[in-house]
Order: structure tokens, then C-alpha cells, then sequence
């Protein structure tokens, strides 16, 4: 009897490491870890590489004289555009703002896509570089997919011409700057959109991050990568260099 007592906590031990094994096989698989955000880090890297591409091709200059005026800077280091008669173009890109510090937000990431019309045939990739010239423009890409309107261009060779309905005038506030580089023939009309990537936002900075809250609060830190692009920028101009001639 007494060593039936003495078997029995030991039963009890052997019964319940058997019950947790058999629930631990039941449960479900845990989620693998996320993956470190590689593609967003190297876009990150590639938007400083375009602004400085820009500043130094003389056809794009002039970028360095809107810079410091800027509320924003929507960076897309490759737009890809094919068509044969119809087609379209995409990319991704980073936007940053500036505060009412002059210092640049942490970059929220962004989609753009757009559908060509017309008798073409050809493919380009393009650099574009979209500077916001108000807050108020600005705050229009926070957390919403804005409709760029309609554009119409022509590239002759491998030189991008802008014609009247260009994109820096689908959006009061926007100044448009691209460098092209492919081969392009005829004229196409094309709807064009900006998308935040909801995302590509999360991997970076987290689950409870939002564009608004990343690119206007001041919520999360600005990212290590993110210092080059910075750099390229560059700060803002003088308070009085801002203010309009009466």
C-alpha cells in the first residue's frame, strides 16, 4: 500500500507530460518570424540615388532649386512603361515631408500605377521625382490613393518631352521632374495613380504603424537607411526665403 502511494505522484507526472505533449502536437503551427525588410531598406537607399542622379543630370537641375521650398518629396527610383497599342507602368517609391522643424518625416512607401491608350509601341523605365510645394497638398497622400489625372507625353528617342498636360498639373502643389532612359513612339494618354503601401509600412516600422502617423506625428523614428536620402534633399531653406513677394 505505501508503495502504491509512493507510485502514484509519479503517475501523475508521467499523465501530464504525456497531456502537454499531445496538446503541443494539436495546436498550430507558430507564424514564422517576418522577414527583415530588405526590399524596403534598399528602395530607401535607391530614392537617395535618384535624387542625387537628378541633381547632377543638367536636364534635371533645376530640382535643386525647388528642394529647399519643399513640404514633400515622392521619390520613384524605377517606373517601368511597356506598350503595344495598350499597356501601363508601375513602381515603388518613398515619400518623406518635411516638418514644421525643417527636418524630413520617416519615409512612408508608395505604389504607382497607370494604363496608356494609343498608337504606341515601346518600353521605358524612368526615374520621377515628385515634389509637394505645400503642407496642405501634402497631406493629401496620407492614407488615400490619389487619382493624378490625365497626362500626355511624347519621348523622342531616348529624351522624355513633357508636354502641357503633364503631371505636376493634374495636382496643384506638385512639380513633377523625370529622367527617362528607353525608347518610346507615339503619344499616349494615360490615368495615372498613387497608392500607399500599407504593407511595406508595416514591415518596416511595424503592426500599428499608419501613414499619418508615420509621415505627420512623428510616431516611429526615422530609419538608419533612411540618412542618405536625407542628405540628398537637404534642409530647408531660410524662413524668409519662404515667404511670398508682396
Amino acid at each position: 500500500m505505501k508503495q502504491s502511494a509512493r507510485l502514484l505522484p509519479a503517475l501523475r507526472a508521467a499523465l501530464l507530460a504525456a497531456s502537454l505533449l499531445a496538446l503541443s502536437a494539436c495546436s498550430p503551427p507558430k507564424t514564422p518570424p517576418p522577414l527583415p525588410p530588405l526590399v524596403e531598406q534598399g528602395l530607401i537607399s535607391k530614392a537617395a540615388a535618384t535624387v542625387r542622379a537628378m541633381r547632377a543630370n543638367e536636364a534635371t537641375a533645376a530640382i535643386g532649386g525647388l528642394l529647399p521650398k519643399a513640404k514633400g518629396a515622392l521619390v520613384f527610383p524605377r517606373i517601368a512603361d511597356a506598350a503595344l497599342v495598350f499597356g501601363g507602368a508601375s513602381g515603388d517609391g518613398v515619400l518623406t515631408v518635411r516638418g514644421a522643424d525643417g527636418q524630413w518625416s520617416a519615409p512612408a512607401f508608395y505604389r504607382f500605377t497607370a494604363a496608356n491608350a494609343g498608337l504606341v509601341i515601346g518600353a521605358t523605365e524612368n526615374q520621377v521625382v515628385m515634389l509637394v510645394m505645400d503642407e496642405a497638398t501634402a497631406r493629401r497622400f496620407s492614407g488615400m490613393t490619389l487619382d493624378l489625372g490625365g497626362s500626355v507625353r511624347q519621348i523622342d528617342g531616348n529624351r522624355l518631352k513633357q508636354h502641357e498636360a503633364t503631371l505636376n498639373q493634374a495636382i496643384d502643389g506638385i512639380v513633377t521632374f523625370t529622367l527617362g532612359d528607353g525608347f518610346w513612339a507615339g503619344l499616349t494618354a494615360q490615368a495615372a495613380y498613387v497608392s500607399p503601401k500599407e504593407d511595406a509600412l508595416r514591415r518596416l516600422y511595424g503592426e500599428n504603424a499608419t501613414v499619418k502617423d508615420v509621415l505627420f506625428k512623428g510616431g516611429w523614428p526615422r530609419p538608419e537607411q533612411a540618412g542618405p536620402l536625407y542628405e540628398a534633399l537637404g534642409p530647408a531653406a531660410p524662413e524668409e526665403a519662404l515667404k511670398t513677394p508682396q
